[in-house]
C-alpha cells in the first residue's frame, strides 16, 4: 500500500544521508485515480513525512505544470 512505499521510499532516503533540514520535491504519480479526499490525503502524509509533494498523472498531464515549479524553486 502507498503508506508502506512512502515508508521505504522516507529510509532509503535517510540512509542516503538526506534528512528534514533538505528540501525534498515528490511527485505522486496516478492522481488521476484519486478522488478529493484520497487526494488530499497523500498530501498531507507527504507533509507528514517532510516531503513537499506534488500530484501528477503521466495519463492526463496533470500536474506537471506545477512540478516544473517547484523544481526550479528548490535549490541545487
Amino acid at each position: 500500500d502507498w503508506e508502506e512505499q512512502a515508508s521505504v521510499v522516507g529510509e532509503a532516503l535517510g540512509s542516503a544521508g538526506l534528512d528534514e533540514s533538505k528540501r525534498l520535491v515528490v511527485a505522486l504519480n496516478k492522481c488521476d485515480r484519486l478522488d478529493e479526499a484520497d487526494r488530499a490525503d497523500r498530501l498531507r502524509m507527504a507533509r507528514d513525512w517532510g516531503w513537499e509533494a506534488v500530484l501528477v498523472s503521466a495519463i492526463s498531464g496533470e500536474g506537471f505544470d506545477a512540478l516544473r515549479k517547484a523544481l526550479v524553486a528548490a535549490p541545487v
